[in-house]
């Protein structure tokens, strides 16, 4: 069928809630992965930093911070996968896996944030 979007709005209702509803959880998910791979990646960088370099690229692109930030994403990624479709994520619904991922990652969120506030600052100080 050949519909326009906004036809596909005011004559197929339930389908468009749904479809505005995935899109919805898509954009929080992709907010609070951001966030929480943002402050992951700032976790690191307080608990190990590079403070011994020559280059300024060295503890931008060559630390310990990043690449475990960067295979934390990964793993992250594959956990998301493999738990939709091996585990009873596919039963969920992709709605409700979605958000047990989003609340997932705003309380990671939130967690890591506290630390960074108490210990991280205390711990930045005293480089």
């Amino acid at each position: 069928m050949n519909y326009f979007y906004h036809e596909a709005l005011l004559f197929d209702f339930p389908r468009s809630t749904m479809h505005t509803m995935q899109m919805l959880m898509l954009l929080l998910f992709t907010g609070s992965y951001t966030l929480l791979m943002a402050l992951v990646g700032l976790f690191f960088g307080v608990k190990m930093p590079a403070l011994t370099w020559t280059n300024e690229i060295m503890p931008i692109k060559q630390g310990a911070p990043v690449m475990l930030t960067l295979f934390c994403g990964f793993g992250y990624m594959v956990l998301l996968f493999v738990g939709f479709m091996l585990l009873p994520g596919w039963i969920l619904g992709f709605l409700r896996y979605m958000s047990c991922f989003v609340g997932a990652n705003l309380l990671l969120s939130v967690l890591i944030y506290l630390w960074l506030r108490k210990k991280g600052v205390a711990r930045f100080s005293a480089l």
